[in-house]
């Protein structure tokens, strides 16, 4: 026991060594990227090929085929034993493997090792989807067994993933049969959409690999069934000559991920959502996973029917589907003034949503806007939504500030609403949330002999937003404070079309800025 300990503390200070900035291989210049990203798939192509910035440093034992010698040379008195730069993990594999199992970790170990070294030298945050490229592969007796993972079997998710600053730049799909194979998952996988990439970016890094074999790809942006295009030849990594090609096209795909990178624009920040959620913000929108998961006392009925209401909004693309799946439009894709899914996405967690526009939020909570003519502006565009929404029988339940963004198009300010994860069909028996923002009914209505919630309660919510900046001494007009008290008395004579026709009526000396809400 003491003697493997003493083994261990051995090797974890080799790997901290290992880990320390490199000494003797010019790593910075190697991975420098380039000026501009080449155009397309034949520029791209030409950039791989193409000789790096400066020679790669590789130790005397390792013997470099005459084709690799304009990128790589021997480096003098460097030895696998007892070199510390960090290059020494992709020689390892890369360069001294012989065994047939050996060869076909190559492929995931090159681009791991390459990209671990960018982080190193570059002020980037990189994700390596280790989990998945390195789980794939476990140690046993001495050898090395191929091991399934809850990663490689996803529907959704890539087999490896490279992100930087959290953004997708290369991806790659691994098969055992066949590269084509692994090829139809890169194309199946991956859904461009212009939240998470912009409008500027051309198009993203691929691979597709299987046993010793591995091929580029890039995919261009855009839903045209030809958008994935080959880049390189198909490398065969058993063979050595071929290992130092390949080398070489993975060290590029790292320069030119640090250009695609600059590219999207701003870092996407991450935020905590409603019920557990994070919702990620991207230049362009957002994406949101919301999981299936009630409040604390809620029981396995009632987290059945929130999944249940979810998809039945959404309509999230299955887990599985077949070759002739048609994807069905999420319910909001024509309600006004709304926030729209690009994307829904259904998992055993939950739903994955990407949404667009991204806006400003009206007033954080628990404040409320500061100005009564953004107020009144912001929930004429909200009782729009709800008309639609209405009419579509569902109901959204959660109206409240932090949940109406302000956004702008062509110099044009308009409101949306957010945040559906609330909603329910309209009558619906379906409670889940218990705060002071619903009518007295909806909070007297928890049991079986509860209510379903009607979209009068939802113009109810629209009232107390409303109310203060209704106050009873407005001497000027009575029209806001008689539509206030209407919506909050669940008076049965007013609907949305009719609070739209009275808000519209509210002169513009009722939007004076004495009237200061409570928050403000």
């Amino acid at each position: 026991r003491d003697y493997l300990t003493e083994k261990q503390k051995e090797k974890n200070l080799l790997l901290e060594a290992r880990r320390e900035e490199p000494k003797s291989q010019p790593w910075a210049e190697i991975l420098e990227a380039p000026r501009t990203a080449p155009a397309d798939a034949t520029g791209v192509r030409a950039f791989l090929t193409g000789v790096l910035p400066k020679k790669m440093l590789v130790p005397d034992e390792v013997t470099i085929p005459v084709e690799a010698r304009n990128s790589f040379e021997e480096a003098k008195k460097m030895s696998l034993q007892d070199s510390t730069d960090a290059s020494l993990l992709l020689y390892d594999k890369l360069l001294t493997s012989s065994t047939e199992n050996g060869n076909q970790s190559v492929w995931y170990k090159t681009v791991d090792r390459v990209f671990e070294i960018l982080q190193r030298i570059c002020e980037l945050t990189i994700t390596r989807n280790a989990a998945s490229m390195g789980s794939s592969f476990t140690s046993s007796h001495g050898g090395t067994k191929r091991a399934r993972t809850t990663l490689d079997e996803s529907r959704f998710r890539a087999d490896f993933a490279v992100l930087i600053d959290d953004v997708l730049v290369f991806m790659g799909e691994e098969k055992p049969a066949s590269t084509t194979e692994a090829l139809n998952d890169i194309k199946n996988k991956l859904v461009w959409t212009s939240v998470t990439h912009g409008h500027e970016l051309p198009y993203l890094l691929a691979m597709s690999a299987a046993g010793t074999k591995a091929q580029f790809f890039v995919v261009e942006s855009g839903t045209l069934s030809d958008r994935v295009k080959s880049v390189s030849d198909l490398f065969d990594i058993s063979d050595s000559r071929q290992r130092f090609a390949f080398a070489r096209h993975v060290i590029n795909c790292a320069r030119l991920s640090r250009k695609l990178r600059e590219l999207i624009g701003a870092t996407p920040v991450h935020v905590p959502a409603g019920r557990d959620g994070v919702v990620t913000l991207f230049a362009n929108g957002a994406i949101k996973h919301v999981p299936f998961k009630t409040v604390k006392g809620d029981q396995t009925m009632r987290y059945h029917v929130v999944k249940e209401t979810l998809k039945a909004l959404y309509k999230p693309e299955p887990s599985s589907r077949s070759v002739n799946y048609v994807k069905t439009k999420c319910l909001l894709h024509d309600v006004p003034n709304c926030v729209q899914v690009e994307r829904a996405v259904i998992d055993d967690g939950g739903l994955l949503l990407t949404l667009a526009p991204r806006g400003e939020t009206v007033a954080p909570k628990p404040e409320n806007p500061k100005d009564c003519a953004v107020a009144l502006a912001a929930l004429r565009d909200v009782l729009e939504a709800l008309k639609a929404l209405h009419l579509k029988g569902w109901v959204h339940r959660d109206i409240r500030w932090p949940n109406i963004l302000k956004t702008q198009k062509d110099a044009k300010t308009s409101y949306i609403l957010i945040d559906f994860e609330y909603a329910a069909k309209s009558g619906e028996k379906v409670t889940w949330r218990n705060d002071a923002h619903q009518p007295e009914e909806a909070r007297k209505s928890r049991g079986t002999t509860q209510v379903g919630w009607q979209p009068k309660h939802d113009l109810w919510q629209v009232g107390a937003l409303l109310d203060p900046f209704a106050p009873h001494n407005n001497n000027d007009d009575e029209s806001l404070r008689e539509l206030c008290d209407q919506l909050l008395k669940l008076d049965p004579k007013i609907n949305v079309d009719a609070a739209i026709a009275l808000l519209g009526k509210v002169p513009s000396s009722s939007l004076s800025s004495s009237f200061s809400s409570p928050g403000a």
